[in-house]
């Protein structure tokens, strides 16, 4: 599964130079898409993750034509600028029209497709490229990429990617925000072997969360209150962004009439939410003994929170002291 944080959605704004002015050519994300890249400074443009079995899913870049360009002096000779003998830009506040632009995206890695990889954009219109990792997966861990923007032919910038890749078992399905295969696999860990720590404290989690990751009818279909997507739905949140490791979904404007009450939420968190919680102590964190420890790797992390980091989590038992309470 192919992830792309969301935290942020900035622009990429990039310098391109056509004969003697600079387009106004943009490049953005698309969705899911994050960072920025331009000529004075860089930052991630999009951190990703993948279990090393699985075709990854599907990123867009959006490459725009503003329009405009700030004229740098002479005349322009044709080079995607409108060729008009002795034409410099007349423009007020020195503007001149950029007709079209040509472009070109390059990664530097093999396991990275584009397509379209090159074209024309028109003033004021926009071409949507997709970004995809192939097949052919680099190694676990963190692998850095970038993607050579070009424009008319002249090398515009260089956008940073990486792709955090991890191993295909249960600890790889949670930190790739696979809830539902990871609290499958944990539980089946379990019961190969009910003294297997780790499985026991990340099923904890993954069992709570799947309450509500799981987006299924309950089994009483005369009411809405048991199960999480039948409140979501009765709420009028939209059907994407619910998961809540990444949750995007937001309530609508107004709110509808015949939204959960607060006795609907109260009988849900009674009836649906709580058996899972006190299972979670009660069959899952009691298992784990005083000397558990575990660490969240950097790359794992990464891959959780969508976005860089070399920084680790060291977990003893102490914090599964302060989960239970």
């Amino acid at each position: 599964m192919l992830l792309f944080s969301r935290a942020l959605r900035q622009s990429l704004i990039l310098a391109a130079v056509l004969c003697t002015c600079t387009s106004g050519i943009v490049a953005e994300s698309a969705g899911s898409g994050t960072g920025t890249a331009s000529v004075d400074a860089q930052a991630s443009f999009s951190v990703v993750s993948t279990l090393t079995d699985v075709l990854p899913a599907e990123q867009t870049l959006v490459i725009q034509n503003q329009g405009f360009g700030s004229c740098l002096g002479g005349t322009r000779d044709g080079f995607g600028c409108e060729a008009t003998p002795d034409d410099p830009c007349v423009t007020a506040g020195g503007f001149c029209d950029v007709n079209t632009g040509f472009w070109t995206l390059t990664p530097d890695v093999p396991w990275l497709e584009l397509e379209p990889s090159s074209g024309e954009v028109a003033s004021g219109q926009e071409v949507l490229v997709t970004v995809r990792v192939t097949e052919t997966f680099p190694t676990p861990g963190l692998n850095a990429a970038s993607i050579t923007v070009t424009d008319a032919g002249f090398i515009v910038d260089q956008i940073p990617l990486f792709l955090v890749v991890l191993e295909n078992d249960c600890r790889g399905m949670f930190f790739n925000k696979d809830i539902i295969g990871a609290d499958n696999c944990f539980q089946q860990r379990i019961d190969s072997d009910s003294g297997d720590e780790e499985a026991h404290f990340f099923r904890a989690m993954t069992r709570i969360l799947r309450v509500c990751e799981e987006q299924v009818d309950g089994p009483d279909e005369s009411s809405f209150t048991d199960s999480c997507k039948e409140m979501m739905d009765r709420a009028g949140f939209p059907l994407e962004g619910r998961s809540l490791l990444d949750f995007t979904a937001q309530l609508p404007e107004p709110p509808l009439t015949d939204s959960p009450t607060g006795g609907d939420l109260q009988t849900f968190l009674i009836d649906v939410l709580l058996p899972q919680l006190c299972g979670a102590v009660e069959e899952n964190l009691s298992s784990v003994s005083p000397s558990y420890e575990t660490t969240w790797t950097a790359d794992e992390l990464t891959a959780l929170a969508g976005q860089l980091t070399d920084e680790f989590l060291q977990i003893d038992f102490g914090d599964v002291r302060l989960i239970q309470s």
